[in-house]
């Protein structure tokens, strides 16, 4: 994507990186992944990407557009934690540690979510180096996603729409990750069928996005220990060309950049 003439936005802060101590030597989970790929990236910025940074996490009242009460009470049970992290070792850890270790970041990440996509509307392409929680429903979190950052973006959007008094933007998903987004399938399939196009194709006539959301699993790519694919960096960075190629004046592209321990990898298919 670095060889593009167009600009493109990228963003991140520091505090994405969960700082998860004994975690990443029981999980093959890197905790501290979203730094590394900034640190690959960063020799590789240029006059065609600007930089944009979280100020704060997202708060409970921004999260009550999908998420419930229950949900939100539910991200200081121990029960919850441990299921969603698929780690037993949350268990002896206290609320308030898990709080500013690992739901804080994860909120950072959310907000960042919030921030890149109304970039994408706006500049026409932008990256999150962190979100994606593709396995998060609006009422369930699951497989290490804790907010349903992806159905709260378009929400959001939507909300803007509104406001404004515009038509709702239309949206495509894709999403390349190793494991299935069935977080924000859940939320869409409950939407009206007016607001429902499942399986359209971009090429139909009836259906041409305002924004395209990728979420760029490379943990498809050989080598990343939870993927177990066997997916080239060449085909996938091929992949990514692809969808942005179907970028027009009118479609905006959006990415996450996802994978569990593929910092060079993510990097080298951002550039």
């Amino acid at each position: 994507m670095g060889h593009m003439n167009k600009l493109l936005c990228i963003v991140f802060t520091s505090e994405y990186d969960l700082h998860c101590g004994p975690f990443k030597w029981i999980h093959p989970f890197d905790t501290s992944k979203w730094g590394r790929i900034a640190r690959e990236i960063d020799q590789f910025f240029d006059e065609n990407i600007l930089c944009f940074r979280p100020r704060k996490p997202i708060t409970d009242a921004q999260l009550r557009l999908v998420h419930s009460e229950n949900f939100i009470r539910g991200l200081k049970s121990h029960r919850v934690i441990v299921g969603t992290s698929e780690s037993i070792l949350f268990y002896f850890w206290p609320i308030s540690l898990i709080e500013r270790v690992v739901i804080e970041p994860l909120r950072y990440q959310t907000c960042g979510t919030i921030m890149a996509a109304l970039l994408a509307l706006r500049f026409g392409s932008a990256v999150n180096l962190g979100g994606g929680f593709h396995h998060c429903s609006a009422d369930r979190s699951q497989g290490f996603c804790f907010f349903a950052d992806i159905y709260l973006m378009i929400r959001k959007i939507w909300s803007i729409c509104v406001k404004k008094k515009k038509a709702l933007a239309k949206v495509m998903i894709v999403d390349c990750d190793a494991h299935q987004g069935n977080g924000y399938a859940q939320d869409v399939l409950q939407l009206e069928p007016s607001y429902n196009h499942l399986g359209a194709s971009f090429d139909d006539d009836g259906f041409k996005p305002d924004l395209i959301i990728f979420n760029a699993g490379s943990d498809i790519i050989s080598g990343d220990r939870l993927g177990r694919l066997n997916i080239s960096t060449k085909v996938r960075k091929l992949s990514d060309s692809n969808v942005f190629e179907k970028q027009t004046m009118n479609t905006k592209t959006f990415l996450f950049a996802k994978g569990f321990d593929s910092k060079r990898r993510i990097g080298f298919s951002i550039r």
